[in-house]
């Protein structure tokens, strides 16, 4: 997928693995623009490398009470290599 327009993409990410992820990280770090918005239900490790924590909603869904994080991308922390 290609993100580089977007300015939110939602995940919701119950059941990736770690590993997936850290996967999913590294491209929305690549890709997402400055500014843009992860919405997602899985905190993926080292995000503050690339993204600002802006929001944590618990609501409920489906399957029980959730937790959602709202980050922000933030092209002036780190820039990956593309």
């Amino acid at each position: 997928s290609e993100w580089s327009d977007a300015d939110i993409v939602f995940s919701n990410a119950i059941c990736f693995s770690d590993y997936f992820m850290q996967l999913l990280l590294l491209k929305m770090a690549q890709q997402l623009k400055e500014g843009g918005k992860w919405l997602t239900s899985k905190m993926p490790e080292g995000y503050q490398l690339w993204f600002i924590l802006r929001k944590t909603q618990s609501c409920h869904s489906s399957v029980g009470r959730m937790e959602y994080f709202v980050l922000e991308r933030n092209a002036s922390v780190y820039q990956p290599l593309a």
